[in-house]
């Protein structure tokens, strides 16, 4: 197959716009890797602009036209950039090159052997799993990581070899500008609908990422999503993976020890042995299923690097991290923002810690989401025995999707179904509110896409200070 002429084929001049981000920074990353000039902007300083600046790139804080350096190339949009933004408006006018992220990644994926991870949940870890089995296998991978993994380098992974794993993003139909020769679709669900209609238009994005492996490619997606398989013009071979027995890869006989997760696999009725999992909770299980379809796909062994991989693997950051434990209590951090995932996160929280009691913390994330999950949130909520609600962050809603609804609103609808809930709002004090009631045993978790992860941080720094106090002489 002739590769058609890349954007990136020479040294270009790249600025990105949203530069802090957990993508756009790991994109950053790749482009100095691979030999490009690279500037770019946030709206805040923070740890991902001082490692670039180590990197070599020119970082700005705050957007102003004059941070487009004269001799730019390609200007670089996040999904959550607008397009009155004054650097964007200037790149415009000068003539410049403007492109999102997803077509950027896709251009750097297209002169590899593209490995995507979709799916509306679970991309992140499914995806670091994916990069931790091939690092085990000598493949040497280069990732883009949509979170951060200590052993994988971070959100970005410089490899030699020949295989790009990236996440394929579903928002905005990112996915589609991406060029992938393997994929796994962990699930599809109901979300973002401030871009898309209803669940029959995500599944038609969701095919369409599939139209774009080629024919000598390979799919495998959960088999709950036939309607994915039954397109005639998806012509990659697809496999299916997941608890019932009519997948081809399927987990079954699953018990959880001592923080491990043992199962059995069978592909096509072969029993294939048992297999080990760190991560917790029927949905990893899953997921680590379609990790193993694709590790079979590649012709990885699966005692020396398949069950290894898995075996080791940690998961990323904010994904039921550990952020404190002492003295009986367990602080928990999850990046949970959908009503399903907040459901798997307590749900298996509650499996394997039984007779704890469940504090969450939960901020909202998106006007419009809560607005359209308002009801299958409260119930999620209903799993947890404590729940603490901050106000909704605010992240692409309209000024008429912030009236609404409020963060009260899910509040009241909790307290009707029995949850224990208070709405607190002021995130500083959150940490307040939960050390004036927390009790020995106490289980807490804060989940949420936006800026919750500072109450956990808040919360691990005050309980290390009481641990301190109390061993003071």
């Amino acid at each position: 197959m002739i590769r058609r002429p890349g954007l990136f084929d020479e040294p270009r001049r790249v600025h990105l716009v949203g530069l802090g981000g957990i993508g756009v920074s790991a994109l950053a990353q790749a482009l100095l890797h691979t030999g490009h000039l690279v500037s770019g902007s946030d709206v805040r300083d923070g740890e991902r602009l001082t490692r670039l600046r180590r990197l070599g790139a020119r970082v700005s804080v705050g957007h102003v036209a004059e941070n487009l350096p004269n001799d730019t190339d390609v200007l670089v949009v996040s999904a959550a950039v607008d397009r009155m933004n004054p650097e964007v408006v200037e790149a415009l006018a000068r003539g410049v090159r403007v492109i999102k992220y997803a077509e950027a990644l896709g251009e750097l994926m297209s002169r590899e052997h593209g490995v995507a991870v979709a799916g509306t949940h679970g991309k992140t870890t499914t995806t670091g799993l994916m990069a931790t089995m091939l690092v085990k296998g000598g493949l040497d991978p280069t990732m883009i990581l949509g979170g951060d993994a200590a052993p994988l380098g971070g959100n970005y992974r410089t490899g030699c070899g020949r295989y790009f794993v990236v996440e394929a993003c579903e928002f905005d139909r990112s996915f589609l500008s991406l060029e992938p020769r393997s994929a796994v679709i962990t699930n599809i669900d109901g979300d973002h609908f401030d871009y898309y209609r209803d669940l029959d238009e995500i599944y038609e994005a969701f095919v369409d990422f599939a139209r774009l492996i080629p024919t000598d490619g390979y799919l495998a997606t959960l088999n709950e999503h036939e309607r994915v398989l039954d397109v005639p013009s998806v012509t990659c071979d697809i496999e299916t993976f997941g608890l019932r027995g009519n997948a081809d890869w399927v987990a079954s006989d699953w018990r959880r020890t001592d923080g491990v997760t043992y199962f059995s696999v069978r592909y096509r009725g072969h029993y294939e042995g048992v297999f080990e999992l760190r991560l917790s909770g029927l949905h990893n299980l899953c997921n680590s299923l379609g990790v193993i379809a694709v590790g079979h796909r590649l012709g990885l062994d699966h005692d020396d690097v398949i069950r290894p991989a898995l075996r080791e693997y940690r998961g990323v950051d904010r994904r039921m991290q550990a952020r404190y434990e002492g003295h009986g209590v367990l602080l928990l951090d999850d990046y949970a923002h959908h009503p399903h995932e907040l459901a798997a996160v307590l749900s298996t929280l509650r499996d394997e810690y039984r007779g704890r009691r469940i504090v969450a913390v939960f901020q909202p994330h998106q006007a419009g989401r809560t607005r359209r999950h308002l009801r299958e949130f409260a119930e999620a909520l209903m799993i947890a025995d404590r729940v603490y609600v901050p106000d909704i962050f605010i992240a692409r809603d309209s000024e008429e999707e912030q009236r609404s609804v409020h963060a009260l609103d899910l509040v009241r609808t909790a307290a009707n179904r029995g949850v224990d809930v208070t709405y607190v709002q002021n995130l500083g004090d959150v940490a307040g509110e939960i050390l004036s009631e927390i009790r020995v045993g106490d289980l807490i978790v804060t989940m949420g896409a936006g800026n919750v992860t500072e109450v956990s941080r808040d919360l691990a720094d005050r309980l290390r200070a009481f641990d301190r106090q109390a061993i003071t002489p």
